[in-house]
């Protein structure tokens, strides 16, 4: 028997390549495994505990992974609403002053004061 025959006869079974090799690598002399009954104790012997072990930590760590994702996803969430929230606030700020600094320099205009400066806001509002 060799290494891939073990795999191929524990994989018709439904294990995965590395649990075959976990399998195989447990049993002290392979050259004793000459028959299918040889190969299911070999087989029989890793699935007790060891595998039992393994799938409940697989098992655990996708519920982590899925509770890691959940709460990424969550998090996104807040902080695009947030950020919403705050450009929502900062325009309507921005608006307040640009109407306030419009109407005091119609006043300065009358005067004879012109600053580049605000008129180049002023028509950033208007465009």
């Amino acid at each position: 028997m060799t290494k891939k025959d073990f795999i191929d006869f524990a994989h018709s079974f439904g294990w995965t390549k590395k649990d075959a090799e976990r399998a195989l690598a447990v049993v002290t002399d392979p050259q004793t495994l000459k028959t299918e009954l040889d190969m299911l104790r070999a087989l029989a012997r890793f699935a007790g505990g060891e595998l039992a072990d393994r799938q409940r930590l697989q098992a655990a760590q996708k519920g982590q992974a899925t509770r890691n994702r959940n709460a990424r996803e969550q998090l996104e969430v807040k902080v695009i609403a947030t950020t919403r929230t705050y450009e929502t606030k900062l325009e309507e700020e921005r608006s307040h002053w640009r109407d306030i600094v419009e109407k005091i320099y119609r006043r300065l205009r009358k005067l004879g004061v012109q600053l580049d400066f605000i008129e180049e806001l002023l028509n950033h509002k208007r465009g």
